[in-house]
């Protein structure tokens, strides 16, 4: 019985690890896909002011640098959540 019981904890144990690798990896990719979505609401406003001769384009470098910034910040987040679940398992 103790053996049988034991071969069951270590079945659950084994099934809660997958799920949770499993688990950082899904949560990974919905914050890609968040700052998937804000980077293209921040790229369309490229075009959205007046630029003046001395200032350059500086509506689409903003509008591209807050794009690079927000998928910089989704990737983080990303690796971050995927770590995360990978410590847990370790612990």
């Amino acid at each position: 019985m103790e053996t049988s019981t034991l071969e069951k904890v270590n079945q659950i144990y084994a099934e809660g690890r997958t799920k949770l690798a499993g688990l950082g990896t899904t949560v990974g990719n919905e914050c890609t896909a968040t700052g998937e979505r804000f980077a293209t609401v921040y790229e369309g406003f490229e075009h959205c002011t007046e630029n003046g001769f001395w200032d350059g384009d500086l509506s689409e470098r903003r509008a591209y640098a807050q794009a690079k910034a927000a998928r910089k910040t989704a990737k983080g987040f990303h690796d971050r959540m995927v770590d995360a679940a990978r410590s847990a398992l370790v612990k």
